[in-house]
């Protein structure tokens, strides 16, 4: 024992080990999914810790042995090796690491060993235990390498590679055929096992390393995702669905009562007499042909088991059909009158009918239309948000017992059924915050159609609708001042048709994500924030609409003022006159019933108490540059910023930026206010805050901006800024943050120098941390330029007081938060910067002619003290911005980019070549929350597995809006710029565009006749980032002739106008994309870029092409025969 106990003291005398080695196992993770468990290394690791100075530094250690090793593999040699290793090799060298770290020499003759053989990390697992055949330019001595790689170290590396190579499994992947050697990273849970005749089935935990397009936090599925097509199908097929229940609950003699019916092709049809075969629960089999009117048949048993899907080529959601009719009910007589009623529940219990439940009740026809409402419901999930979606809601309408029940629940001490809480609170989120459902959409309107007339409880009038055989009515629903009563089949399948029947609109389909709906406005009773003033607490609300006659109220309003403001806000608004009208209010608002914003807002004084939800509030803003207007920002500002606040909805909102500007202006205080430009790198600021401004510059060729230039202007503006020369909107910016206490102050026209020799390209490149990092943004919204300021007076509102005797006040007035009109389409927000200043913020303060406003990702708040939210404005005013764009499906952020490059290529530039640089700090956090690179509006996602933003972005085409003119202009950038853009980027030109867009998950992306100009398609391109100014797409250009076209078979839209090439040649084409539906290419739609050769081949004899327009033909049209001409556009 004497011995170990000096063994162990010069042990401890050794320094410790900090080893890569080292490091890499304490990283090791167990798992038991195996017997024995067996150790792994998550995926994150390998490249944080195998980087190349670690590489380095173990290739290093050779130098401190006695070897001639050292000689031959010298500093310069192991850093080319690292270089290798670090970007091709990492795993292999982590393995090989493992297999011997202390021999230094073992390590670094492995790895040249590895280079020489071209044996990278794609190649393994290393198979048959033996090392890979060499290339044929570098053949090896055998004998030479096996004294390095012996048969003992690479049975040792065979055994080893496992831990490095655990498998990461992904939304995008559902096959995987693993080796047997595979550890899996995956910890059971103690949880027993569900054993079948086939396999045994465990409940596990992911390592989150290993599963990548997963959260743990219930997110919508990211594909596919709710596009056009999907939706029209899935309405189609409903309706499908609605039209053969109709006719099972109409039966007559050997017809449906409803002879007649129009196929999908719009044909004319009749149902075939066909005797049917039912047997009921009792066992007894009948052949039925009715004979009465009084008779038909339910199904009994409506659930997605029972709805069969016949798949066909032309559509992705098939065709559906109602199936298993065993426990079909024959009505001999009409339910009602009955009196041997069902007594047997005997439909699967997730989707029964409230009825099943009244022992003494019958069941009807309508007990199939609730069972239809639950199914249309679970659609409208699916296509929202994917089967995760749908397994969330399924959880949890189980609740704790995790034990399906049914769509409705008992009222608490009632013996009346309601719909279950869990199917009210999911139907109303869908309808206040998706904005497929907010909006006149076709999803909204089929949710409408769920909760108004599908799930819905009593049944009309002239059926059973209580627990007494007598006919009652039954009292409202939850929240409801009136009695819905069920729909009837027939009903369900007109609303069905109607729906169907604006599939044309715009935007009906699938919601326009350019601008928030008006309609989609949320006014919120927010008393917490005016609390802080008055130190009150909000009410209990009740609701109350009243009609009047529009000339008895014209009457009235000689003499009521309340009435006069009734009859004013009644008028349409093309001017005409209403015969009556009738109003509603919603918590703070009046509305004219049927219109989706508010015409007269009612505000509460801090000390009146009334009888319901009444918003706190002033029915005349403050004047600005009062001291209360001041008084309101300061407050709006310290509620989103302050970290000290228990006000977790302003987290995203406390984030600071990394750097400031290069330039800042300090504005002193108000007492002492000298101004002067600061160079942020070379003078010391006090603090890191600043206040930057958005504004319109106005018309240049009238009025020069103010501005800096380099020389004389920048020296004299870095000691005094001359208060007197500056234009009155820079004024009142200054005022605004003296008054709120902040020293700095960014304007774009001051702190970037101007000129052909200014730093704008530089500076533009920095105006995400600008904006992002800034602690505030002041709008000048009021402003048409510089010279016009933002603080003047506005107009005094109108507003009508009710007082009843000594009690407090309460105000109404005509509605004047309208941040849509007043901010979103003012015409500061017409200018092109305006919309990634907007976006990038934290907290804006925006000042327009009404009032002024202030959003941050809580929502907006207005001088009225009114709270506002949107779904669609809520994502440009995220502090975080893409994250709430990024939280829908992948359809949805698809649409969303392609909206917000809509709504940019409309607005407006005082200099259009500022086009590409106005939006870059968007256009990068896109591209990292898509994880792609790109750039000029385009993704670039050709190095990942699933691939299409590139191709989509591809497919812009000139807007075709009523306002868009005919033929875009090209945009002609000064060489001071020193930017190309190129002819495939609509950034290119001038005018707005739209999107040609292939249904989602119909389309075939070309990979191989078009190669992307990043990541040219590759997951790891060597040649990846193209030289300045030469940003080309590699394709193939093909020839076409659509001689002999039928109508709407061919679109083509020219970005320009349509011409030939410059030597006269005709357009080709590049394949784009290329649909699913057919078997053979010539039957296919075909999308496609057009494009023209210009003069010119490049050093590789290839054929330069430019982009002159894009379009989709059937392929019978293209020349798809032979190798087509290679070319770069450019």
């Amino acid at each position: 024992m004497a011995k170990i106990g000096r063994g162990l003291a010069l042990l401890r005398r050794e320094p410790a080990d900090h080893s890569l080695a080292s490091e890499l196992i304490d990283k090791f993770v167990s798992s038991n999914f195996q017997e024995p468990p067996r150790d792994y290394l998550p995926a994150t690791c390998i490249p944080k810790l195998v980087t190349k100075k670690k590489i380095e530094a173990e290739l290093k250690k050779i130098e401190e042995m006695e070897s001639p090793f050292r000689e031959v593999y010298p500093h310069d040699a192991r850093e080319r090796l690292a270089t290798w290793i670090c970007e091709h090799a990492p795993k292999c060298f982590a393995i090989t690491l493992q297999c011997d770290p202390k021999d230094a020499v073992y390590l670094l003759l492995s790895m040249a060993i590895f280079e020489d053989l071209k044996f990278h990390d794609g190649l393994l697992p290393l198979a048959d235990r033996q090392l890979p055949t060499p290339p044929p330019e570098h053949p090896y001595d055998y004998d030479e390498v096996s004294q390095v790689w012996t048969k003992l170290k690479i049975w040792d590396f065979c055994d080893k590679q496992w831990r490095c190579l655990v498998p990461e499994f992904s939304p995008e992947q559902y096959n995987y055929n693993l080796p047997d050697e595979c550890i899996f990273p995956f910890t059971k849970l103690s949880v027993t096992p569900k054993v079948g005749a086939f396999g045994t089935v465990h409940k596990v935990l992911i390592h989150p390393d290993h599963q990548t397009g997963y959260t743990m936090q219930y997110t919508p599925r990211q594909t596919p995702g709710p596009n056009v097509q999907l939706i029209l199908e899935a309405i189609q097929q409903l309706s499908g669905l609605a039209d053969a229940l109709r006719c099972l609950h109409n039966c007559k003699g050997g017809y449906t009562v409803d002879t007649a019916f129009e196929t999908s092709n719009g044909q004319q049809g009749i149902h075939p007499t066909i005797p049917i075969r039912f047997q009921d629960p009792h066992g007894e089999e009948t052949d039925y042909i009715e004979k009465s009117n009084t008779k038909s048949i339910r199904h009994g048993d409506l659930k997605p088991e029972n709805i069969l899907r016949f798949l066909g080529q032309q559509t992705g959601l098939g065709t559906l059909k109602i199936a298993d009719m065993d426990l079909a009910k024959q009505h001999i007589v009409v339910t009602q009158d009955r009196t041997h009623l069902t007594s047997t529940r005997y439909g699967t219990i997730q989707y029964e009918a409230p009825e099943a439940m009244l022992l003494n009740g019958p069941r009807s026809r309508l007990y199939d239309v609730w069972s239809m409402g639950c199914i249309t419901l679970e659609f409208i999930i699916w296509l929202l948000y994917g089967n995760d979606g749908l397994e969330n809601f399924y959880n949890q309408l189980k609740g704790d017992a995790q034990q399906y029940c049914q769509y409705y629940e008992w009222a608490p001490g009632e013996e009346r059924a309601e719909v279950h809480k869990v199917v009210r609170d999911w139907i109303k989120a869908m309808q206040e915050t998706d904005p497929e459902c907010s909006g006149n959409t076709a999803l909204s309107d089929l949710l409408h159609l769920v909760r108004e007339k599908l799930l819905v409880v009593p049944l009309p009038p002239d059926r059973e609708s209580s627990l007494n055989s007598g006919k009652t009515l039954a009292p409202p629903a939850i929240d409801e001042t009136r009695t819905r009563y069920r729909a009837t089949a027939r009903q369900m399948w007109e609303d069905l048709n109607e729906i169907l029947s604006r599939k044309e609109i715009p935007g009906y389909l699938l919601a326009d994500y350019r601008l928030p709906p008006l309609k989609d406005w949320v006014f919120s009773v927010d008393t917490r924030f005016a609390a802080n003033l008055s130190k009150r607490s909000e009410l209990l609300g009740r609701r109350f609409t009243f009609d009047d006659d529009m000339s008895a109220l014209e009457h009235r309003a000689e003499a009521c003022d309340f009435c006069k403001m009734l009859a004013e806000v009644s008028v349409k608004p093309d001017g005409s006159r209403r015969k009556a009208v009738g109003f509603e209010r919603k918590q703070s608002n009046l509305l004219i019933v049927g219109e989706p914003f508010p015409v007269l807002s009612i505000f509460r004084s801090f000390e009146a108490e009334l009888p319901t939800a009444i918003q706190l509030g002033f029915p005349d803003p403050p004047q600005p540059r009062t001291d209360t207007s001041f008084e309101f920002m300061r407050m709006w500002l310290e509620d989103c910023s302050n970290p000290e606040s228990d006000n977790f909805e302003h987290q995203n909102c406390r984030t600071k930026g990394d750097s400031i500007p290069t330039r800042l202006i300090d504005v002193g205080t108000i007492e002492n206010s000298t101004l002067q430009l600061v160079e942020t790198q070379e003078e010391r600021i006090l603090n890191t805050g600043y206040i930057a401004l958005s504004h319109p510059w106005g018309d240049p060729k009238n009025h020069p901006p103010f501005c800096t230039t380099r020389g004389e202007v920048l020296e004299a503006f870095k000691k005094r800024i001359p208060y007197e020369e500056l234009p009155a909107t820079f004024k009142d910016a200054i005022y605004c943050t003296q008054r709120l206490n902040v020293r700095y102050l960014w304007i774009d026209s001051i702190c970037i120098l101007q000129g052909d020799d200014g730093d704008f390209k530089e500076e533009s490149t920095r105006m995400e941390n600008v904006f992002s990092g800034a602690y505030c943004v002041l709008a000048a919204s009021r402003a048409k330029g510089q010279r016009d300021g933002f603080l003047g007076p506005r107009q005094r509102h109108d507003f009508v007081t009710f007082q009843r005797g000594d009690e407090k006040p309460f105000y109404v007035c005509k509605t004047i938060d309208n941040f849509n009109k007043d901010v979103i389409e003012g015409s500061l927000n017409k200018r092109g910067w305006v919309l990634q200043e907007r976006a990038l913020a934290r907290r804006t303060i925006y000042f327009t002619e009404r009032q002024t406003y202030f959003e941050c990702g809580n929502g907006i708040r207005c001088e009225t003290l009114t709270k506002m939210h949107n779904k669609m404005a809520s994502i440009l005013g995220d502090p975080k911005f893409p994250t709430k764009a990024m939280e829908g499906t992948r359809a949805m952020k698809i649409a969303y980019f392609q909206g917000l490059y809509k709504l940019y290529s409309r607005l407006n530039f005082t200099r259009y070549e500022d086009r590409p640089f106005a939006i870059a700090g968007l256009e990068k956090r896109l591209q990292n929350a898509f994880g792609t690179r790109g750039a000029y509006g385009i993704f670039d996602d050709g190095d990942k597995p699933k691939s299409g933003l590139f191709h989509r972005s591809l497919l812009w085409q000139r807007g075709e809006d009523d306002d868009d003119a005919e033929c875009m202009t090209p945009i002609d950038f000064p060489p001071e710029r020193n930017v190309h853009v190129p002819s495939w980027s609509w950034m290119a030109y001038k005018g707005g565009i739209d999107y040609l867009d292939p249904p989602f998950q119909s389309a075939e992306w070309e990979t191989s006749e078009l190669i992307p100009p990043w990541t040219r398609g590759r997951p790891a391109s060597t040649d990846s980032a193209p030289p300045d100014g030469q940003i080309v797409i590699s394709a193939t250009v093909r020839n076409f002739d659509v001689a002999g076209r039928q109508q709407n078979e061919v679109k083509f839209s020219y970005d320009t106008e349509r011409r030939a090439a410059s030597d006269g040649h005709r357009v080709q084409c590049v394949i784009v994309a290329r649909l699913k539906e057919a078997r053979r290419d010539w039957e296919r739609v075909f999308y496609v870029l057009l494009v023209t050769p210009v003069q010119g081949i490049t050093g590789r004899g290839v054929r330069v092409y430019e982009r002159v327009g894009v379009g989709f033909m059937p392929g019978k049209f293209i020349s798809l025969e032979g190798e087509g001409t290679k070319a770069e556009i450019v």
